[in-house]
């Protein structure tokens, strides 16, 4: 097993720990302004969307060149899920969140 923290799951800040409705009560300041840019902003010490997507760029560059020839399982949360699988099939940060990887689904791509 090999560890990337590239696909570490997106950095919420100080949401982290709390649940949509908590976040939205406790902070409402900032939930108001990310749900007008969510690619753009986040939470305080949070990752924006597109931190997100260079960072698994990076992790999806290093297992191309030195995984090229073989068969590899990345294992990952939800948001990572669909920041991969954006990548791997040429969707837009606002169209990738169409995608929903179910727990325990399996996605076969091809570099």
């Amino acid at each position: 097993m090999v560890i990337f923290d590239e696909f570490a799951e997106l950095s919420v800040g100080v949401y982290e720990g709390l649940t949509r409705e908590e976040a939205q009560t406790q902070y409402p300041d900032i939930w108001d302004r990310l749900s007008s840019r969510p690619s753009d902003d986040a939470p305080t010490g949070g990752e924006t969307h597109k931190q997100v997507d260079a960072r698994v760029s990076i992790g999806l560059a290093k297992i191309k060149a030195a995984y090229s020839n073989n068969k590899v399982l990345i294992v990952c949360h939800a948001f990572t899920s669909r920041i991969i699988n954006r990548q791997l099939s040429g969707l837009s940060l606002e169209e990738m969140h169409v995608f929903v990887l179910g727990n325990c689904e399996i996605v076969e791509y091809s570099f």
